[in-house]
């Protein structure tokens, strides 16, 4: 293999990493907000920490959106050689 190609998916693999952060950030912040409010309410269902959840990653997504087509697009310039 190539010097090139293994940065490429040395590179490849950093921006996956990175690409998660917004959906585990929200995930996480959701499900601590989900388990403050069965404490607070003393209501145990489990479906409440998945609508929560579910929320929370989509909204980090939206927000994250612009940011994310831009590194994936940089990325896709890199990889097919146009800069």
């Amino acid at each position: 293999m190539s010097d090139g190609v293994v940065a490429l998916v040395q590179q490849a693999l950093v921006l996956a990493a990175s690409l998660a952060v917004p959906a585990l950030a929200g995930a996480f912040v959701a499900g601590a907000l989900a388990g403050l409010l069965q404490n607070l309410l003393a209501w145990q269902d489990a479906a409440l920490g998945q609508v929560l959840r579910l929320v929370g990653v989509s909204a980090a997504w939206a927000v994250a959106w612009p940011w994310v087509s831009a590194e994936v697009l940089a990325f896709a310039r890199l990889a097919w050689g146009g800069g």
